[in-house]
């Protein structure tokens, strides 16, 4: 029974902004955008609801200075157009950096043929790649000898980070979290 109302519920096409703001999946749909998150098409129901509903939200967030962006590969993001009515969310440097790290770690033929890549490669990445000083200010600790203590605090961060970047649907972290 769920998979006929499944199947029937992704044919539906809308007739009015009204009736998809009237559809329960479009408050998450637009928080998640809104966000700055990605919908791909792993978030099956909000990607469908999307999909069917494109005219509509395209038309609905126009009005509000925002682009629905859809890319090849058939995800969608909002995208402010010049002085867009919703606050731009900014991604702290370090966030950046592991960002840029991990693309370059997928990008590496060493790395390329693991599913999962550790937490733990990708500080080591960052450290050979980063001076000392640089990496200290990332992770807003002084230079100099590390303790227990700032290790703690510097491994919090940096799965705070990879937390954030897995909310944008840019990564995906393993059940444990030693992993993306």
């Amino acid at each position: 029974m769920l998979n006929q109302m499944d199947s029937d519920d992704r044919e539906r096409i809308y007739d009015s902004l009204l009736d998809v703001l009237n559809d329960e999946v479009f408050a998450l749909a637009d928080y998640r955008l809104r966000c700055g998150s990605n919908i791909t098409e792993e978030d099956n129901q909000l990607h469908s609801f999307i999909l069917r509903a494109e005219n509509e939200l395209t038309d609905y967030y126009q009005k509000f200075r925002l682009t629905l962006v859809s890319t090849n590969e058939q995800v969608y993001y909002l995208q402010a157009q010049r002085q867009s009515m919703i606050s731009k969310a900014r991604l702290d440097p370090l966030t950046m950096v592991i960002g840029l790290t991990i693309v370059a770690m997928q990008l590496d033929q060493a790395t390329a043929n693991y599913e999962w890549l550790t937490t733990e490669n990708m500080v080591e990445r960052l450290r050979t790649q980063l001076s000392d000083t640089r990496f200290a200010s990332l992770v807003r600790r002084k230079g100099g000898v590390q303790t227990g203590f700032d290790h703690t605090k510097v491994m919090q961060d940096i799965h705070k980070s990879l937390m954030r970047l897995a909310n944008l649907n840019f990564i995906q972290l393993s059940k444990d979290k030693g992993a993306f």
